[in-house]
């Protein structure tokens, strides 16, 4: 099942707010990069007129956030060259279009989102992260908040309207950081092809499905699955599984394996046989062929 939109209905709350940004902040590598970013522009390099520092801060920006800056030497020049420090305490907003759009050997470039990044991590509450996770989401609403295309949040002093008038619209009482993790981390858990679409477990305080429906164990375990530390290694490791179960399911089931093998991603299948694991080991000797509705 490959995610290319919010759910049918989605509402921004303070309450789903608070359960992405905790989230967020309990997957290391999410988090902890951005911790490393912080301290690194905010306390160990201040400034912006070495360049030897700057040069350090675009390397470990473009590195951990795959702003594909290809030419470093030629951005830290840049900024250390435009004396941006007044600026960015100020929260200058022209400042991002002025650090994004260089002209390299002769050719302009415009590193729109690293230009975000950099400034934020200097001045987070004054400068937002432009995100295309972030983008996504902010248009997904042309219904209950307005219609907006996502190149309009390419011109930076309209991306930041755009997200104070969403954080009014849905009265969402948080920073511009805290803001960001939500939307952030929200695009991601619906928009990612790659990460799992959890079916049954839509962060419920309590199992919804009765006991003696087949939901109730599908819920159990994706929550189950989303509280795992090591989520990506295992998803890694069952991928050799799975296409052992795949051939087994199309030789013994192939009448009830269509839907379900056609329907689920490789992702998906590795959640479903980690599910069917887990129930497996407290049932050793059940059916499993439940399974197959997940």
């Amino acid at each position: 099942m490959r995610k290319k939109e919010l759910p049918k209905g989605y509402r921004p709350s303070m309450k789903d707010a608070e359960w992405f940004i905790n989230n967020w902040r309990t997957v290391g590598k999410f988090s902890v990069p951005v911790d490393v970013m912080h301290k690194l522009c905010q306390e160990t390099y201040p400034g912006n007129e070495n360049l030897k520092e700057v040069l350090l801060k675009c390397a470990a920006i473009n590195a951990f956030s795959s702003t594909h800056v290809y030419d470093l030497y030629s951005m830290a020049e840049h900024i250390v060259g435009m004396q941006i420090d007044g600026r960015l305490r100020r929260g200058d907003i022209s400042l991002v279009d002025s650090i994004a759009k260089i002209i390299i050997s002769g050719k302009s470039y415009n590193f729109y989102s690293f230009a975000t990044k950099y400034c934020h991590y200097h001045n987070p509450e004054s400068y937002p992260i432009y995100d295309n996770y972030v983008a996504r989401v902010l248009c997904s609403f042309p219904d209950d908040f307005r219609v907006i295309k996502e190149k309009e949040l390419r011109d930076y002093a309209k991306f930041v309207d755009t997200l104070k008038d969403f954080r009014q619209h849905y009265e969402l009482n948080m920073s511009f950081v805290e803001l960001d993790k939500y939307l952030w981390r929200l695009g991601r858990w619906y928009l990612n092809p790659y990460e799992p679409t959890l079916k049954y477990y839509h962060r419920e305080n309590d199992n919804p499905f009765p006991p003696d429906d087949v939901r109730n164990k599908f819920w159990y375990g994706e929550k189950m699955f989303l509280d795992l530390n090591d989520k990506e290694i295992l998803l890694r490791d069952y991928k050799k599984d799975v296409d052992e179960w795949i051939v087994w399911l199309k030789e013994n089931m192939p009448n009830q394996s269509v839907r379900f093998l056609k329907e689920n991603t490789t992702e998906q299948l590795c959640m479903a046989l980690y599910i069917a694991h887990i129930w497996g080991k407290g049932c050793p000797y059940d059916d499993h062929s439940w399974i197959i509705d997940y």
